[in-house]
C-alpha cells in the first residue's frame, strides 16, 4: 500500500506541474475546438511572459556523423577522406555561424521574456526536466551557471514549421513544453517567405544575419501583440 501511495503522489505532483503550465503531453491540437486552442494559446503567452523562451540552436550533429563515418569508411582513398572531413568542418562553421546570427538578432531586437539558448543535442535533457548544464552563453559555450530555475517555459527553433513545409518558409517555430508545436492563435510561425528572402539577398545585397534580425523584429511585434489582446 505504501508504494502505491508513493506511486499515486508521485502521478499526481507531475499532472499539477502539466497542469500548471496549462498543457497536456497527450492533447492533439489537431482535433481540439477553437475555443480550447484559444484557452491554450492565452495559457502559453502568459507562461512565456512569466517564464522563458528557449531558443534551440541546430547542430548539424547528425550530418557531421554521417559525414565523418563516410570519411572513417575502410574502402575510402585518402583524398575522399579529406574531402569528407573538409565537408565535416564547413558544416559546423556555417552551422556555428548562422547560430550565432540568430542569437544576436535575439538580443537585438527580442524583449517579450527572458531567453536561454541550447544546442539541439541536448533536448532530451531539457525533456527529462534537467535545469541546468547545458544551455550556452554568449560565446556559444556551455555554462553550468545559467539554470532554467523551475521557470515555465517555451522552445523556439529557426526552420520550418509544420504548416509551412509544403511552402518552404523558413522563420521562428514555437513549441509548447512538450515540443508540440503550438495551435492558433498564438503566434507559433513567423517567417519570412522563401521569395522575399532570396530577393533580398540576391537584389538588395542584404546580408542573411540582417534578415534575421529583421525576422526577430516582426516575431517580437507578434508575440507583443499576441499578449495585449488577451490582457
Amino acid at each position: 500500500m505504501k508504494i502505491l501511495s508513493i506511486i499515486f503522489s508521485l502521478f499526481i505532483l507531475g499532472q499539477a506541474a502539466v497542469t500548471a503550465q496549462g498543457y497536456d503531453a497527450n492533447t492533439n491540437y489537431d482535433t481540439i475546438d477553437a475555443e480550447k486552442r484559444k484557452e491554450i494559446s492565452q495559457l502559453a503567452i502568459r507562461a512565456l511572459k512569466d517564464g522563458v523562451l528557449i531558443v534551440r540552436l541546430k547542430t548539424g550533429s547528425k550530418q557531421v556523423a554521417a559525414l565523418q563515418k563516410l570519411a572513417n569508411g575502410k574502402n575510402v582513398s585518402a583524398d575522399e577522406r579529406e574531402r569528407f572531413e573538409k565537408k565535416a568542418a564547413k558544416w559546423q562553421v556555417e552551422k556555428r555561424l548562422k547560430n550565432q546570427w540568430l542569437m544576436e538578432a535575439f538580443r537585438k531586437k527580442y524583449s517579450f521574456s527572458d531567453v536561454l539558448y541550447m544546442p539541439d543535442t541536448s533536448t532530451q535533457q531539457l525533456k527529462n526536466g534537467v535545469q541546468s548544464g547545458y544551455f550556452l552563453n554568449a560565446e556559444m559555450e556551455v555554462d553550468p551557471s545559467i539554470s532554467l530555475d523551475g521557470r515555465p517555459y517555451l522552445v523556439a527553433y529557426y526552420g520550418s514549421s509544420f504548416s509551412s513545409q509544403k511552402t518552404g518558409a523558413e522563420g521562428i517555430v514555437v513549441l509548447d513544453n512538450n515540443l508540440k508545436e503550438l495551435p492558433a492563435p498564438f503566434p507559433h510561425f513567423v517567417g519570412m517567405a522563401t521569395i522575399k528572402k532570396v530577393f533580398k539577398r540576391l537584389f538588395n545585397k542584404v546580408e542573411e544575419g540582417e534578415l534575421y534580425v529583421e525576422l526577430l523584429e516582426k516575431f517580437n511585434k507578434k508575440v507583443k501583440g499576441f499578449y495585449k489582446d488577451f490582457n
